[in-house]
């Protein structure tokens, strides 16, 4: 997902550098360029871009016109105007614009003014685009055009699961992993006979052309043709170890249950274990900024979600009790405790727990 953007400058060559440096920095995906004000003010009332890159020195309407009429006609669209002039910036400032870059624009500041966008943009398009339509965590769920897809065996669901993941897999792999030792002619047949289910499931959906699987150089793949899903966003913004608030956020709600849940075979254990890690991380992280900011409701929120996950852990256990405390509910967080014990003592069958001291402790 990429946003869309606008440019407006009486300049073509400076149009087409902007257009260059755009398409390198990457967040941008569809550009326009308009070398009359009152054109591109009409194409942004339409098209309603995500960014507009506007020149403020223009014969006719100038840029700050321009910004002035987009205001109040298209308010959503993020203003950034670019000019060898710095003596509007006070004024530009005035208008809402998001930045002002000078001629010529360094990439690396258009790179910042455009992360800073998307930054704010992201939740918003996300929520427009859908959830992913394929979820892997808590249960499988694929959907298509026909609704949820249905898997015709466990195991067929299993496949595509593994598939996914995997990428391209020789069929000896797949045996090993999913049908037995891989030693018999039966477990060639099975994993036949699932693949055979697994198309047959997608097609009933209307996904045979989004999804389908591949055999090539000796081994299968599944090709996505774009389809994006829960875990592929999770693991982006671990990877960049949630650069902001509004990803942790996004990162946090993505994290439905373990990965592929109730399944225990052992080529998912690994990859289980890594996302478990990362939303411990993360939503630690994300409690800790709401904490210091003053949202204590958020936070406990983000703290109970952890909990849910990791319902022995005494450290969440206690800090969920603080939390509430701190938010002067002490019968809820009394409560919490209490209930906490209950189960520690019935899953683990001992009372050895040092919840309750360190919750007195905390009382004092």
């Amino acid at each position: 997902m990429k946003m869309n953007a606008i440019i407006v400058d009486d300049d073509r060559p400076a149009i087409e550098e902007l257009e260059d440096a755009l398409a390198e920095a990457g967040l941008v995906g569809k550009v326009e360029g308009y070398t009359r004000a009152a054109a591109g003010l009409e194409a942004i009332r339409e098209e309603r871009p995500d960014i507009v890159l506007l020149d403020i020195q223009m014969p006719g309407l100038t840029g700050l016109e321009a910004a002035a009429e987009l205001r109040r006609a298209a308010p959503e669209c993020a203003v950034v105007f670019v000019t060898a002039y710095a003596e509007h910036a006070i004024e530009a400032f005035g208008l809402a614009a998001v930045d002002y870059l000078l001629k010529p624009v360094d990439p690396k500041r258009l790179r910042q003014t455009l992360q800073r966008i998307w930054d704010r943009k992201r939740p918003r398009m996300e929520s427009e685009a859908g959830p992913p339509a394929i979820r892997l965590f808590g249960s499988l769920k694929v959907a298509g055009p026909g609704g949820q897809v249905k898997w015709r065996t466990a195991k067929s669901g299993e496949l595509f699961a593994y598939l996914y993941l995997r990428g391209e897999v020789a069929p000896e792999r797949i045996i090993d992993d999913l049908f037995m030792d891989g030693k018999t002619d039966n477990a060639k047949a099975y994993l036949h006979t699932s693949i055979y289910q697994l198309r047959k499931s997608l097609a009933a959906t209307g996904l045979s052309e989004q999804l389908s699987i591949a055999y090539d150089k000796h081994s299968y793949r599944l090709e996505t043709n774009g389809m994006t899903s829960d875990v592929e966003r999770f693991e982006q913004i671990a990877a960049r170890h949630g650069d902001s608030k509004e990803e942790l956020h996004e990162a946090v709600n993505l994290y439905g249950g373990e990965l592929l849940e109730g399944l225990g075979n052992l080529w998912v254990v690994e990859r289980r274990e890594h996302d478990r890690r990362h939303f411990t991380a993360m939503a630690g992280r994300l409690a800790q900024l709401l904490e210091q900011e003053g949202a204590l409701r958020q936070a406990l929120e983000i703290v109970q979600k952890q909990h849910r996950h990791d319902p022995l852990n005494e450290a969440l256990a206690l800090h969920v009790a603080r939390l509430y405390v701190d938010l002067g509910q002490h019968r809820l967080a009394d409560d919490y405790v209490r209930r906490y014990m209950q189960r520690y003592r019935e899953e683990l069958d001992s009372s050895n727990s040092q919840v309750v001291d360190e919750y007195k402790r905390m009382l004092r």
